[in-house]
């Protein structure tokens, strides 16, 4: 069997594609950026497809990268952008546009492309990974925040679409991993 697990190139993602090919998974990471941990994930045999989830185009060419997998049983949508919120109004409205197609347009397209394959193999699931403060969002992180409530809806909505052939559910985590960037906000 096989599973997509966006967003592998470094923390939960990469832990991820590492915990599925030990439990005997044929993986596919897709990844926005060149990383020095994707040649781990290449070591153990995950196939690499880069992809910016922030252009559409992108998204379409991880789908044909992923045509030739008819086995396959598990998506995880993990691929994320995270920055606090723009100063200037004008950079706001960009920073939610990308943030709009990371965290819901990629998946929607994702979801709608992988579907008719998932649902073949009667015990597929897809699973979308949105963020615990999608309860209690902070100011400087609005954009973020909303588009990853996006995100949970979207998966409820496919949830009931998709159900019974394929499984849809959401995690919610909190901060897993904090990265030299992140400070002390």
């Amino acid at each position: 069997m096989r599973a997509l697990v966006t967003g592998c190139g470094r923390r939960l993602g990469f832990y991820l594609c590492e915990q599925l090919v030990a439990a005997g998974w044929q993986v596919t990471g897709s990844y926005r950026s060149e990383r020095p941990e994707l040649a781990r994930l290449a070591a153990l045999g995950v196939e690499l497809v880069q992809a910016d989830f922030a252009r559409e185009e992108e998204v379409g060419r991880l789908i044909e990268a992923l045509a030739a997998h008819q086995d396959l049983a598990l998506v995880i949508h993990n691929a994320s952008a995270f920055e606090p919120q723009a100063a200037d109004p004008a950079a706001q409205l960009a920073q939610f546009e990308q943030f709009y197609r990371v965290h819901m347009a990629a998946p929607f397209q994702l979801n709608r492309a992988l579907a008719p394959r998932l649902a073949s193999h009667g015990n597929a699931s897809i699973i979308h990974i949105t963020d615990i403060y999608i309860h209690a969002p902070a100011p400087q992180f609005a954009s973020y925040v909303a588009t990853k409530a996006g995100a949970h809806s979207l998966a409820m909505s496919f949830a009931r679409e998709l159900a019974p052939a394929i499984r849809v559910n959401t995690i919610e985590p909190g901060p897993i991993l904090f990265l030299d960037e992140h400070g002390d906000a």
